[in-house]
């Protein structure tokens, strides 16, 4: 038999396992676990000393910060949003707001766990979230919540105290018309899972948000899908919403309009942005540009971080095309994928020809929590951009140096510490931004901030007079292999 010694320090190594938000820094630090939330834990994880300020972390209006984690059990990744409430001790009341999504590769895109575990638990993805630039000051609580891909049906929701601007507001909610303009408009949290025998997202997929936002990733790899079954679904789903004092966007007015939708894959020859060609766009993208023996597909941003709403000034830059055969540079997300064909939930019945959703079990005869002049209707969802051969390379000066953070890099699982960004460790001076520096007979890189990484040429393909070209001249397009496959993932304000 075991002695209860030995069971107590089996229980904490499992609870250990599971994913917890670093940064910023959450509530209650000494007493959080990483078990998923059961019904009584929504929202924040309740406990003992669940708001306790461990740290108050400074976030200011327009900033990019990476959120990262600690853990090894990642449930083969899944869905995330990171929301705000004005709450600093929010409640079931709380409205959530999100202000970025990622379908797929949240916290990794692993198969199953991180293995072998990294030795101090940071061996999943890091993402950099910005704070909407007309956000007013004053004490928010930010919340990470996460729908996972493998395993039991789970919900699990971090949250952190964040001051925004000067300290004058830091003992009171920020709540002034500013407020309303700078948060009204975005979506509510979504939530599933709580639990999942009354509202249940399916097991295997990537969950895809009705409506996920202006600022949303979606991962190359992941596997989308929006089903949902249990008679709970109608209300639990809404339960982001809170009592919507700040009101609710109308179904489908928070996505990406025809004109400002991310495309995937090849760069479309529209404005709009493509993913794995980051350019002066809303949606930032993972991943930085390694040395290997296939080519990433990754340009530098246009801008010095990610904004909310009004499409690219510009066409997205050209670039070469990976081969079929390209591996994925580490376990972050990537996003050279097609996007799934749609959005909206699925189900496992035909859902009617009206416009409120349906589940596969009976939904209960009221409509759920609906703020303010918010109707239930689905969102509609929004047309992908249609791929098309890269456009021709921009001739635009190079931007000045950006302060901004890189993009976020998958750190090395062999290490103790988090590694640092490929981008400078070994390069070629450039000037123009995002154009193709040849380097000898089988290398090139793209520049990114006044430096080219080297980065080796597929079979097959040369490299001269700033553009990668196919030997027998043949018209660079994306493979089929790096178009997605449709396959078959929290409640916040």
């Amino acid at each position: 038999m075991f002695s209860q010694a030995t069971l107590l320090l089996a229980l904490a190594s499992s609870a250990a396992a599971h994913m917890i938000m670093e940064y910023p820094v959450p509530y209650g630090k000494a007493t959080l676990n990483s078990s998923p939330l059961a019904p009584g834990d929504y929202p924040c994880k309740q406990r003992t000393g669940v708001y306790d300020v461990t740290e108050m972390n400074q976030w200011n209006a327009g900033e990019t910060k990476t959120i990262s984690f600690i853990g090894s059990a990642v449930h083969g990744g899944g869905s995330c949003q990171f929301s705000l409430t004005t709450d600093p001790k929010p409640s079931e009341s709380s409205q959530w707001k999100v202000i970025q999504s990622v379908i797929g590769g949240c916290p990794s895109n692993v198969t199953g766990n991180i293995t072998p575990a990294n030795p101090d638990g940071h061996g999943a993805a890091t993402f950099p979230v910005q704070m909407p630039k007309d956000i007013p000051d004053g004490q928010y609580t930010f919340a990470w919540t996460w729908l996972n891909k493998v395993g039991n049906r789970e919900f699990y929701m971090n949250c952190a105290p964040v001051q925004v601007g000067n300290g004058a507001s830091k003992a009171s909610k920020a709540s002034t018309k500013s407020v309303f303009a700078a948060l009204s408009s975005l979506p509510d949290m979504f939530v599933a899972n709580v639990p999942d025998t009354s509202c249940s997202t399916a097991e295997g997929e990537d969950f895809a948000y009705p409506n996920p936002g202006k600022n949303v990733i979606t991962s190359a790899e992941a596997t989308p899908g929006s089903k949902i079954s249990g008679a709970g679904c109608s209300t639990m789903t809404k339960m982001g919403a809170g009592k919507g004092q700040l009101g609710s966007p109308q179904p489908g007015a928070s996505k990406p309009s025809p004109s400002s939708a991310p495309g995937y894959g090849a760069p479309a020859a529209s404005k709009a942005p493509a993913y794995g060609a980051p350019v002066a766009s809303s949606t930032p993208v993972y991943g930085a540009p390694v040395a290997s023996s296939s080519p990433a597909p990754t340009a530098p941003s246009a801008s010095t971080a990610p904004t909310y709403g009004a499409p690219p000034a510009n066409s997205p830059p050209a670039y070469a095309a990976p081969p079929a055969n390209s591996p994925p540079a580490s376990n972050g997300p990537t996003y050279d994928g097609a996007p799934p064909a749609s959005s909206e939930p699925t189900y496992d019945d035909a859902p009617p020809a009206s416009s409120e959703p349906t589940y596969d079990g009976a939904p209960p005869a009221s409509g759920g929590i609906f703020a303010p002049g918010a109707a239930p209707a689905a969102p509609a969802a929004p047309a992908p951009a249609t791929p098309s051969t890269p456009a021709a390379e921009p001739n635009a000066p190079a931007p000045k140096p950006s302060s901004a953070p890189q993009q976020p890099q998958q750190p090395d699982n062999s290490s103790s510490t988090p590694s640092a960004p490929a981008g400078n460790a070994d390069c070629t001076p450039c000037q123009t931004e995002g154009s193709v520096v040849c380097m000898g007979g089988n290398m090139f890189g793209l520049c990114n901030h006044g430096c080219a990484v080297p980065q080796a040429l597929a079979r097959g393909m040369s490299c001269s007079a700033g553009a990668v070209v196919a030997s027998t001249r043949r018209s660079l397009k994306f493979p089929r292999g790096h178009l997605h496959r449709r396959h078959g993932a929290s409640h916040f304000i």
